[in-house]
């Protein structure tokens, strides 16, 4: 049995890497899981003939990989320059192309219709979609080719028309793009195209993530901050108002992780013993029409739209035993990666982003295929 390292979320496509290979499930349409097809998934399948991938970003449609080497490789849906291959004469690929083999790439993030890199120096990259300047080169011109957007950047993350950027250093957040719904956090909701300062003020962020018009952050002392569109609830605030200055929620915990989907969050919490914080609950807010939130239930909410307040996620009977230690979210599934090296799957399953062998929406957690998970 292999073990799983990694577990990436798309918009329609997930993909896991292993000791020694790299597997790919669900949609294909634009040949986003590069293993030479377009061609659906129903279990996980090797993507790709390279045994060094080490890193991977699935964002709409379209995935980012980086091999052992810093070979920076693009595949999928190329409709805005996503892929970086300085041209728009392919539009789709299933084969992965080759982008850059010069720099020491320490990061990958790709977005809707954008993707971003972070160098080990601390350099941003960014190609793609653009309409609202959201890559943050100060213009609104979609770009084929990686443009330098900002510098001592650690860490990177797309909405559908914003991007955040945590700052090493001071661990300041910077938002850019889109603001109609306050999801660039600076008190305002006006639109930006050079990188605005999120109000953070006595925060020193650790973690930062977007959905599709909101964000979460995680602060050093475990405490989350969230702002953006609100209408299913999906800050965990307790209403559908939308926030355009950054507030606090799941005050009553202490977070060790945050996770985004697009109109849902989960939040994964922690019990210091001795120096070590120890994995305790997770939580799961907003949209579950599809029963993306992982909840022992049936279509069941708690809010006009979607579910307001943070609530427990109740585990099937094949999780009562698992100790929850990553997250990640799709559009409208969510994945947990346990201690014992198993992923789980919730919400929707069209085309069979749960690696499992239907196409039936997930109400409550699945366990994916043994092939990628170990049980030692």
């Amino acid at each position: 049995m292999r073990r799983v390292l990694f577990v990436l979320l798309g918009l329609l496509g997930d993909a896991a890497s292993s000791e020694r290979d790299f597997r790919v499930t669900g949609y294909n349409y634009k040949g986003q899981l590069g293993d030479g097809s377009y061609e659906n998934k129903y279990l996980p399948e090797l993507a790709w003939n390279e045994s060094d991938v080490i890193l991977a970003s699935a964002g709409g449609y379209h995935t980012l990989f980086l091999t052992a080497g810093f070979g920076l490789y693009a595949t999928g849906g190329n409709s805005f320059g996503q892929l970086g291959i300085g041209s728009l004469n392919t539009l789709n690929t299933s084969s992965p192309q080759l982008i850059s083999n010069h720099l020491f790439v320490g990061a990958l993030a790709a977005g809707a219709y954008n993707s971003f890199i972070i160098t080990t120096g601390g350099k941003a990259y960014a190609w793609g979609r653009n309409d609202f300047g959201q890559l943050g080169d100060g213009t609104t011109i979609d770009r084929l080719s990686m443009v330098l957007v900002a510098e001592n950047v650690a860490e990177v993350a797309p909405g559908d028309y914003f991007t955040l950027f945590r700052m090493s250093g001071n661990l300041e957040v910077y938002g850019v793009g889109r603001n109609y719904y306050g999801q660039l956090g600076d008190g305002s909701k006006s639109d930006h195209t050079s990188l605005t300062r999120v109000l953070t003020e006595g925060h020193s962020i650790v973690q930062v993530v977007a959905g599709s018009a909101h964000a979460l952050l995680l602060t050093s002392a475990h405490r989350v901050l969230a702002f953006g569109r609100n209408d299913y609830g999906q800050l965990g605030d307790g209403t559908n108002d939308d926030v355009a200055t950054p507030k606090q929620v799941m005050v009553e915990h202490n977070v060790t992780e945050v996770c985004a989907g697009a109109k849902h969050s989960l939040f994964r919490t922690g019990v210091l013993e001795g120096d070590l914080w120890l994995p305790q609950a997770t939580y799961a807010v907003g949209a579950d029409n599809f029963g993306q939130l992982g909840l022992d239930r049936t279509g069941q909410v708690e809010g006009p739209r979607g579910n307001m307040y943070p609530s427990h996620t109740v585990p099937v009977a094949s999780m009562t035993d698992q100790v929850v230690v990553g997250l990640r979210a799709g559009q409208f599934h969510s994945a947990f990666l346990t201690e014992g090296n198993k992923v789980f799957m919730s919400g929707a399953n069209t085309e069979g982003l749960h690696s499992v062998t239907t196409t039936t929406t997930a109400k409550t957690t699945t366990t994916t295929s043994t092939s990628i998970s170990t049980t030692t």
